[in-house]
């Protein structure tokens, strides 16, 4: 059985190394678990937005999904912040995202979940 759960400072920075991501000081990590670390999703303040740096970790499509949607929950949880990805794609669009600056932009409180 698989959990998701946030690690904080030092322990999630060397999780981070572990999957190749990087984490900074202050970033948000959240780590899939299954007999050990096998995915980390890491969140960012960017000025006034929150970006979400993506998802590390050598796992499956499904996996990656659930740690995404994951790492939505908990921006939908914030007070309304716009929620930020760096790339464009279909993925996002399913939950709401519209191309903006290069990336992909939604306020937080307008996450959609039912796709």
């Amino acid at each position: 059985m698989f959990t998701v759960k946030e690690y904080y400072a030092e322990h999630a920075r060397e999780i981070c190394r572990k999957l190749g991501a990087e984490a900074s000081e202050f970033d948000r990590v959240f780590v899939l678990d299954e007999d050990g670390p096998k995915a980390a999703g890491i969140l960012s303040l960017a000025g006034a937005k929150v970006l979400i740096k993506g998802v590390y970790g050598d796992i499956s499509e499904s996996y990656r999904d659930v740690m995404n949607r994951s790492i939505l929950h908990v921006c939908r949880c914030m007070n309304p912040i716009t929620v930020r990805v760096e790339s464009a794609s279909e993925y996002w669009k399913k939950f709401g995202f519209a191309e903006a600056d290069g990336g992909m932009e939604i306020k937080s409180d307008e996450i959609n979940f039912k796709c």
